[in-house]
Parts: C-alpha cells; structure tokens; sequence
C-alpha cells in the first residue's frame, strides 16, 4: 500500500460511456460549492445535465469504473453526511446511502470492477454490491471522529480482494480479506495517511 498525499478533487472525467441514442461520447462530472452537479460533454464543453443534491458544498466524486454510476459524498459542513449516488448518463438519482443508524459516510471507495462499493463510516465499513444492495459490515476496532477535519482513506487492491482504510486523525492502516470480511494487518505509520493505493503487484 503506496501512501502519497494528494489535494481535494471535484472533477472525475468518466472516459467513454456509452450514452445509448446519443452514442458513446467523453463526458465530465463536476461537483460545485453550492450543492450541485453538472455533467458535461468532454469534447463539446457542453452542460448536459444538473442536479442539486445538496444545500451545502459536496465531497468527492468518485466514478464506477464501468462508468454507469457516480458516488458524490456529503461535505464536511453538511449537517447529515448521506452519500449520493446518481447514473453517469444523466445524473438521475439511482440512491442514497448512509451508516447504521443515520452515521455520516466519511469515505467511499469502487472495487476495480464495479461490482463492489465501500462506505466507512465512524463505526464500521460497510459493503454494497454492484446493485448497491447492503452485502456486510467490517467491524472497526476504534470508531473514527465524525467531526474531524482529516480525511479517512478507502482504497480496493487490484484484484479488488483486499480494502485498506486509514482513519486520518489516526497514523495507521487496517487491511481487510474482503471475501471474507477478515481483518489482516494493522500497520503503524509516522503520520496519518491523506491518501491509500495499491500497487499492480
């Protein structure tokens, strides 16, 4: 696991996605200050779509990797942190997830397929499958503080068998089988992590 930092990002170009009539076309997700996301044509610039998700700023993008769906997570100034998940083509809402209990998501991560979506939250990481159908629970050891100002970390392996969550007011790195929802190595760092990825070995 390569820890590297990394500043906030609010724009995920999807690459080609196939948008049925209007055929295959680039396009670009871009969440703004005042709630909203708006979708545009990569090679036009043209806005094709908007949709106000929230009252406040909005967290991260993160696309699918097959590109059909597009996870948006609250901002830290949101009064209830629920994540947002709206279709590639058009920005129709698909759902909204939350922790057990109403608990905030504070990070998400895709399995390079697409076939599996990570949410931590203060207590737990919770596991949806590509329907985003609940799937199981990754019991946390330690809860994380859902008003801290650090960033938790998720990231899939490659082969998308092992999750890696930092907790980011926390210098450590838990590793998980997720297969069988496992814990594997607790990992001490000097600092907290600002972000988690994998190698290709």
């Amino acid at each position: 696991v390569a820890v590297v930092s990394r500043p906030r990002w609010l724009v995920e170009s999807l690459g080609e996605v196939d948008g049925g009539a209007l055929g295959s076309s680039v396009v670009v997700v871009v969440a703004s200050e005042d709630g909203q996301v708006r979708l545009f044509d990569g090679r036009s610039g043209a806005l094709t779509a908007t949709v106000r998700l929230a009252e406040k700023p909005l967290g991260r993008l993160l696309a699918q990797p097959q590109g059909e769906l597009v996870a948006v997570t609250s901002g830290a100034l949101a009064p209830v942190r629920p994540l947002f998940v709206v279709s590639a083509r058009d920005l129709q809402p698909v759902a909204t997830l939350s922790g057990e209990r109403g608990q905030p998501v504070l990070a998400v991560a895709w399995s390079p397929e697409g076939d599996r979506l990570a949410v931590a939250t203060p207590g737990a990481l919770l596991l949806h499958d590509a329907s985003l159908s609940f799937e199981r629970t990754l019991p946390l050891a330690e809860s994380v503080d859902a008003g801290s100002q650090a960033q938790v970390q998720l990231a899939f392996s490659p082969d998308g068998q092992t999750l890696a969550w930092a907790p980011g007011d926390a210098a450590s790195v838990r590793l998980w089988r997720v297969a069988e929802g496992t814990p594997m190595v607790v990992a001490s760092l000097p600092a907290p992590a600002s972000d988690l990825a994998f190698d290709r070995d």
